[in-house]
């Protein structure tokens, strides 16, 4: 460590990749995704021996006398720099080609452990259920590179899977459709495809699109006759709060980040609507199940099927 915190430079912005290395990842991350107007206090606390940082994240005495001696430099100057210097948006090609590498590198043993398979998992079989001999419609509303269609695939029955994203994402997706599974950056042009909708089904998604009311009500007027809400995001009252949220690009996806890939920070908008809001837009739904708090999942059945 001291080796090459020897050997930088305090030039922050040819420094910045190498630095998530150098500092605790959960003190890095903090300094740059949640305060970093407390940069120039810390390192004071640092350079006057202090070992806590304002949460009180440990610091080993080694690493004081590290940054003491060659990392302070660097930290005032982080601290003086513009905040979004390294990040992009949601949609920039760095962040598709991030998701697309671990979702072919995907080790399909895995799959069945993945965070919310088991709500994957459950709400294909309760579209299925309602299905003649025909293969499931889905329409996967923020469904990456393909990472769901995956997990459904271990129920073995047929699928006709419309992946709708970003045009990025969609575009560096491309290369992985077949006859079962194809991506979009149009939900109409997906429901085209796919010939009518068994199954909406969506995944830590709607809250991140730039009108997320609009989208909803455009997604429901097709008439899904089963509706699959997780990892949502959602206000108990009052108005939609919109902010803004940033993350590392190799948080993105399912495994660990590909090799040659750089990381860096993505920012992009987060709007949580009112629970009341959300729920009224199914007002053709009957709410089956919700999973947990209001920021949750909720499953909805059409009341006419």
């Amino acid at each position: 460590m001291a080796a090459r915190l020897d050997h930088m430079a305090p030039n922050w912005q040819r420094d910045l990749s190498s630095a998530p290395g150098i500092l605790p990842r959960p003190l890095y991350r903090y300094l740059w995704i949640e305060a970093p107007h407390c940069l120039p206090r810390l390192c004071q606390q640092w350079y006057r021996g202090s070992t806590l940082d304002p949460r009180g994240l440990a610091m080993p005495a080694s690493y004081v006398a590290a940054l003491k001696a060659a990392a302070t430099p660097m930290l005032l100057g982080l601290a003086r720099a513009p905040f979004r210097a390294n990040e992009t948006s949601y949609a920039a090609e760095s962040l598709a080609e991030v998701v697309y590498r671990k979702t072919r590198a995907l080790d399909r043993r895995s799959i069945p452990n993945m965070p919310g398979a088991e709500r994957t998992l459950l709400a294909a079989s309760l579209a299925a259920a309602r299905c003649a001999a025909r293969p499931l419609r889905v329409i996967d509303l923020g469904g990456a590179c393909g990472v769901h269609y995956a997990v459904a695939q271990l129920l073995k029955f047929p699928l006709r899977w419309a992946v709708v994203e970003s045009p990025a994402m969609a575009t560096r997706a491309a290369d992985l459709a077949s006859d079962e599974l194809n991506f979009f950056s149009d939900i109409r042009t997906a429901n085209d495809w796919l010939g009518g909708v068994d199954l909406l089904f969506s995944s830590g998604t709607l809250q991140y699109m730039s009108k997320p009311i609009e989208a909803l009500s455009l997604t429901l007027s097709l008439s899904p006759p089963v509706v699959v809400w997780t990892r949502m995001a959602l206000v108990e009252d009052g108005r939609s709060v919109t902010k803004t949220q940033k993350s590392w690009l190799s948080e993105n996806g399912h495994g660990s980040m590909p090799p040659g890939l750089k990381d860096g920070m993505v920012s992009y908008p987060i709007t949580k609507l009112p629970r009341s809001d959300f729920l009224r837009a199914h007002a053709d739904y009957e709410l089956l199940v919700e999973f947990g708090a209001p920021s949750a999942g909720f499953i909805f059945v059409r009341r006419d099927n």
